[in-house]
């Protein structure tokens, strides 16, 4: 494909009148060939030239964002955050956790997605699950303001959301209440709410209240912590007829949890007959020994058990499945 896009010369303009002018082509017409093309061609063809690539960065061709907020990519995240911010439907966002130039990077992302009707799924996929760290020996945390800004944004995205995923950021289950409250019970599908982190807060304050998911008839995939599973709340899933994937995070057992009970599984499967259950072990692997007593029933219908450890030094996960 013969394309002059540099020059507005008039020998950039000469030759024949049969000649293909790919460069001046209107813009609905590059349009109309983009719609043709599959993403990967679509992309090729963006680089015919500037104007195609212009056409290229249209919202219609991008209705799913990643944006990676990272310290050797903020110049890509602003431009995407600039371009896509208003509307795109589907989100998902991995970035460095502990650097203050990517937290600001993400409020300024989280502004834009405030106000964008079109929002559908929100992930948060963070570097690290807690809030603080020790990197070259040096404790580096995020500070307190930081995250309320963030928050204060979240507020304004969730009742829009068909998704949403906290990424295992271990502040958000403890918010889980709040959460909720704000999430359109009605129009929700998906919610991941289970945590990774190493060092989980008490027992007591994963707490929140099973009643809240009650309305949210329309949900088909939860994940939760250990801590925050019983009884009551296997019977307010009872109302979400489609529910079909249940993934439970266990980094412990305290001994002031009771748990869930036969009768509440039962019920529970009876209500979801091809419901998959998969329990996961995070920085777990003292409690193996006590789950047929303290965790495992006879009547969770079980598909995967799944034990995640971490090399500390390293940093890197291991997963070991059991069927």
């Amino acid at each position: 494909m013969d394309c002059n896009c540099g020059s507005s010369s008039g020998s950039d303009k000469s030759g024949t009148k049969d000649e293909i002018r790919w460069a001046y082509l209107p813009s609905l017409v590059i349009t109309k060939i983009f719609t043709m093309l599959d993403k990967h061609d679509r992309k090729n063809a963006s680089e015919v030239c500037k104007n195609w690539r212009r056409e290229y960065f249209q919202p219609r061709f991008w209705p799913s964002v990643t944006f990676f907020i990272e310290n050797n990519n903020l110049e890509k995240s602003r431009f995407l955050t600039n371009l896509f911010g208003s509307n795109v439907k589907h989100v998902k966002i991995i970035m460095d956790s502990f650097s203050k130039a990517c937290i600001e990077e993400l409020f300024d992302l989280m502004q834009k997605l405030a106000w964008n009707n079109k929002l559908k799924t929100l992930s948060i996929n963070p570097t690290h699950c807690d809030l603080e760290t020790f990197k070259n020996q040096v404790k580096i945390r995020w500070e307190s303001v930081d995250w309320k800004e963030v928050m204060s944004q979240f507020e304004i995205c969730l009742p829009r959301l068909t998704e949403f995923s906290i990424g295992c950021l271990g502040i958000l289950p403890l918010q889980v209440d709040w959460i909720l409250e704000k999430l359109n019970p009605k129009s929700l599908k998906i919610l991941r709410l289970a945590s990774f982190s190493r060092n989980p807060p008490l027992f007591n304050d994963y707490y929140f209240n099973p009643i809240l998911l009650r309305s949210f008839v329309k949900l088909e995939v939860l994940s939760i912590d250990y801590d925050q599973l019983c009884d009551e709340v296997l019977e307010t899933l009872n109302n979400a007829i489609n529910f079909k994937i249940l993934v439970v995070h266990l980094h412990g057992f305290h001994t002031n949890h009771e748990g869930t009970t036969e009768r509440a599984w039962g019920t529970f499967k009876k209500n979801h007959p091809g419901i998959i259950l998969n329990l996961i072990l995070v920085h777990a692997l003292k409690q193996v020994n006590i789950l047929p007593k303290k965790v495992l029933r006879k009547q969770m219908p079980l598909k995967y058990l799944q034990i995640y450890s971490c090399d500390k030094q390293e940093q890197k996960c291991d997963c070991r499945i059991m069927v």
